[in-house]
């Protein structure tokens, strides 16, 4: 078998498919007068479910085939992904009885369905992390340009499509240029710098809904690992702006508020509570909360 082929096509094939559809997806919300944060919290809930079906996902012992693969990926110089499920994998595998696998499932489906959930996760990853490129394509409604793709160690706004989508920015920087002469130019690309992440700061925190911020107080509050002073900071940052203030005027019997702040994520039904969470975990990436990650992670892991 030849493992790096089997899993190459499966993950082009999903990133393909999954690609056409957010794009086909944007388009519809666009036509439908919706929000960008509405198709992107869509996209982000759909590409979840999509990971919660997926065979590896929902099977345990295909889920530690899984995480034997990504402990032992980094073990390899060269042909990594081939030789990680040649040697490490596919004998963990012929050590599972029939009746811990799906019907009928070969070492080839899991090949197939690894690469495929890998793809998912990726794209979903590179769309919330790039999506202030959608937004604009989506205000725009010029799709033109749409691709989820990964620029190395390019910046975004250093991208060619970034500066089609944005040439205010280039007017800008333009402007800097003759100013530069005059000597100015550590004093005006820093400020240009600091409104540049100000903005970026800003659209990823309106991403999160008034029910992930209420969620993000409830797992501080309930915290078993200690919070630093900055990432506490940050975090009141990104809850701030909460508008339902009903706690004040209604106390906390039979109060919604009070009882998502209480309940967490346990306030949501059993088919919603991972793509709720896992959506949070997306949103969080860029602000690198490594203490809040782990808390939620640790709720995470205790969903049944």
């Amino acid at each position: 078998m030849d493992y790096k082929s089997t899993y190459d096509n499966s993950y082009h094939k999903t990133y393909n498919e999954v690609q056409n559809n957010v794009e086909e997806t944007l388009i519809r919300f666009k036509t439908e007068t919706r929000t960008f944060n509405f198709a992107l919290n869509a996209i982000i809930k759909n590409n979840q479910e999509l990971i919660n079906i997926s065979d590896i996902t929902s099977n345990k012992s295909l889920s530690l085939l899984e995480v034997t693969y990504k402990k032992s990926l980094s073990c390899y110089s060269e042909n990594a992904i081939e030789l990680t499920l040649k040697n490490d994998v596919f004998p963990e595998y012929l050590k599972l009885n029939e009746d811990e696998l799906p019907p009928n499932y070969s070492f080839q489906s899991f090949v197939f369905d690894l690469a495929s959930l890998h793809a998912l996760k990726e794209i979903s990853r590179l769309f919330n992390y790039h999506s202030k490129l959608f937004e604009k394509m989506f205000e725009l409604n010029d799709f033109t340009d749409f691709v989820i793709t990964t620029y190395g160690n390019l910046a975004l706004e250093d991208t060619p499509t970034f500066k089609k989508l944005y040439p205010q920015e280039n007017q800008i920087q333009s402007a800097e240029t003759i100013l530069f002469n005059l000597n100015n130019e550590s004093k005006i690309e820093t400020k240009n710098k600091m409104d540049k992440a100000k903005e970026i700061l800003l659209f990823n925190i309106s991403k999160f809904s008034e029910d992930e911020k209420i969620f993000l107080l409830h797992a501080y509050y309930n915290s078993p690992i200690k919070i630093s002073l900055p990432e506490y900071s940050k975090l009141m940052l990104i809850t701030n702006n909460i508008t339902d203030l009903s706690i004040f005027t209604l106390g906390s019997n039979n109060n919604r508020f009070y009882d998502k702040i209480y309940k967490g994520v346990d306030y949501y039904g059993v088919s919603e509570k991972r793509v709720f969470i896992n959506a949070i975990i997306i949103k969080l990436e860029p602000f690198g909360l490594s203490n809040i990650n782990k808390i939620i992670n640790l709720i995470k892991s205790k969903i049944n």
